[in-house]
């Protein structure tokens, strides 16, 4: 747990930190238990039951026999897999709490994703004694998104007197479960093909960010100099360009550059290292409000700036890395 306000001034021992901490053990076993997709994939809930259901989707694809389509619809199981992991994490531990299995400490109640104006903190808790004050807001995310809640919105994050994130491990596609599915041999092929398409995708989010960054670097800088002038803005063909420029590849292939930039952005935000995420947020809900993010679609096209980059890492460069990655 990380916590970033304390004005309870409340430490282990407390019967509502100790809580809070019980929640977050709970959330670390919720993660663990979601990798036995066979045994929850008939879940009556609805989120557990999907992210079973691409997870099983996933391991059933063969890499060796069906190369092509394990190519192309592995790549968008695995996009899914990660948002729907966190969700069914969240939803084992809800379940518990709203079924009575983690009752909150005598004189407190909790609600589970209650909305306040633009944002939803996953658990909110009363001091019932004290009139039903909020005392505590909590955020539960993976252990790779460390001050997620700083990208959300609502002045609760700012001034509740407790406000922590609680962790849980975040999704390594290898430890799926699925056992009897397969042999020995066939599992070892597929966790191998895993791996090198969690590489792949480590790779091109990276070159993502490092583009990303430079772009958003320039934003930066010519948004700064008009900050205060409302009628000096940049047009949307305007940051088209610098990410043209910046990514080295063109816009004009594909069919909506708003839309592909929105979608870049929409990834940066979840990344690590997006140094400029303020300004990535301004890009965002300013110029494009009006416009659906299309992720799939920027990710081609940050796929193909990769491909036409220098950075790009093929043949024996591309194995060295990968056994790299794998000692790691």
């Amino acid at each position: 747990m990380r916590v970033y306000r304390n004005e309870l001034q409340i430490g282990p021992g407390h019967i509502l930190y100790d809580y809070i901490m019980s929640i977050e053990e709970r959330a670390r076993y919720a993660a663990s238990e979601m990798y036995d997709v066979r045994r929850y994939e008939h879940c009556n809930n609805a989120k557990i039951a999907n992210w079973c259901q691409t997870a099983i989707a996933c391991a059933e694809l063969d890499p060796i026999a069906q190369p092509e389509l394990y190519s192309e619809y592995h790549e968008t199981l695995v996009r899914n897999m990660y948002m729907q992991y966190g969700s069914a994490v969240e939803e084992y531990v809800n379940i518990e709490i709203d079924n009575g299995a983690l009752p909150p400490p005598m004189g407190y109640r909790i609600s589970v994703q209650e909305t306040h104006g633009n944002t939803r903190p996953d658990y909110v808790i009363r001091d019932v004694a004290a009139g039903g004050d909020t005392v505590a807001w909590l955020d539960l995310t993976s252990r790779q998104s460390v001050r997620h809640i700083f990208r959300k919105d609502g002045v609760g994050w700012r001034r509740t007197p407790f406000v922590a994130e609680l962790f849980y491990s975040p999704l390594i596609l290898s430890n799926i479960s699925t056992a009897g599915d397969y042999s020995i041999a066939q599992r070892a092929a597929l966790n191998s093909a895993i791996r090198r398409q969690e590489m792949r995708q480590r790779l091109l989010t990276e070159h993502m960010v490092r583009c990303a960054n430079k772009a958003l670097g320039r934003l930066y800088s010519v948004l700064k100099r008009v900050t205060g002038n409302p009628h000096a803005v940049m047009s949307a063909a305007q940051i088209a360009r610098v990410f043209e420029e910046e990514f080295h590849c063109g816009l004009l292939r594909i069919y909506n550059h708003q839309q592909i930039v929105k979608g870049i952005l929409a990834e940066y935000m979840t990344a690590h290292r997006n140094y400029y995420h303020a300004t990535a947020r301004y890009v965002i809900f300013t110029f494009y409000s009006q416009i659906h993010s299309c992720k799939n679609d920027a990710m081609r096209y940050v796929r193909d700036s990769y491909m036409e980059s220098g950075d790009y890492v093929t043949g024996e460069a591309l194995e060295r890395f990968f056994a790299q990655m794998e000692a790691e």
